[in-house]
């Protein structure tokens, strides 16, 4: 059995963060585990395929322990001292789309400046912090390097300049397991077995975080 150690991983921030929950770092390793499997691309991730189980799934207890439930030993985003904001981004209709848009016989141009398909600037709540970190139990000098290659940011709307990072940095630590597990969710099912308590909300405790097939009441 490969025996892993205990690390803390840091991103030192360039841009404002937008996230609804903190950022995993085991959803982070696994897209990261996805595009280097497919020459940077990580489509079978993005597009929901249940019948197969993606490549960064499937590797990622190459870099991160996981345990024979399938709970993943490491942590959500950490930080302090954030300063709120508010920002927002152009959604605007696609040309591609327009042979989708059903005028019922009528015809009639897309305009984006009023009605229907006027564009819109969505409101994105930020938070400007200077760094974000994880505790995990795994493979430390490979995460950064799959981190440093693949990820190069963190949060929503990454492709639009949010949550840019400009450094990641690792160095051990020291927290017993209980302490990796407190900062996580973990379905209430094994937080029992664990020890451990806390607010109940249900949520999902796994990658891939956007499959319903894995969002159970946790302890948050």
């Amino acid at each position: 059995m490969r025996k892993f150690e205990t690390w803390r991983i840091t991103a030192t921030f360039y841009s404002p963060v937008v996230m609804i929950d903190p950022p995993m770092l085991d959803g982070l390793a696994s897209w990261a585990l996805e595009r280097e499997a497919n020459q940077g691309a990580a489509l079978n991730w993005i597009v929901p395929r249940h019948d197969r189980v993606s490549d960064g799934i499937r590797r990622l207890p190459e870099v991160i322990y996981v345990a024979a439930s399938g709970l993943p030993w490491t942590t959500r985003m950490q930080f302090d001292g954030a300063a709120s904001g508010l920002d927002s981004w152009k959604k605007r209709w696609r040309t591609r789309y327009s042979k989708h848009a059903d005028f019922r016989g009528a015809k009639r141009r897309v305009n984006v400046k009023s009605e229907a398909f006027r564009s819109h600037n969505m409101p994105l709540p930020t938070l400007t912090i200077r760094e974000g970190w994880w505790y995990v139990r795994g493979d430390g000098p490979r995460l950064l390097e799959l981190l440093k290659d693949q990820v190069w940011g963190v949060g929503k709307k990454v492709s639009e300049g949010f949550g840019v990072v400009r450094e990641w940095r690792l160095e051990s630590a020291n927290l017993v397991d209980y302490e990796i597990l407190s900062l996580r969710p973990v379905p209430e099912r094994l937080a029992r077995v664990c020890g451990l308590t806390g607010r109940l909300r249900k949520c999902a405790w796994r990658p891939p975080y956007w499959d319903k097939r894995n969002v159970e009441e946790c302890v948050v």
